[in-house]
């Protein structure tokens, strides 16, 4: 899945199951949720399972190390 071309926030109304060779892309291009990366917000349960996150995109405006960035926003389960 892919949020979009650049920085945002997609809704899911439901849940989500992202399979074993599923793919999360993430644009990174800021600290700001939904305007400098991509936002992942799932109403439902979000269950990921896949190789966690390959497809992001590190820019120079990334936040400081060491900072946390949610990138996913609802409840998970690890499928494993």
């Amino acid at each position: 899945m892919q949020i979009g071309q650049s920085p945002g926030t997609f809704t899911i109304d439901g849940g989500y199951r992202q399979g074993a060779n599923g793919v999360l892309e993430i644009e990174i291009a800021g600290s700001v949720p939904g305007i400098g990366y991509d936002v992942l917000s799932v109403t439902g349960d979000a269950i990921l399972d896949g190789r966690g996150l390959p497809g992001a995109r590190p820019a120079a405006a990334v936040a400081a190390r060491g900072r946390l960035m949610s990138m996913l926003d609802g409840s998970y389960a690890d499928s494993s």
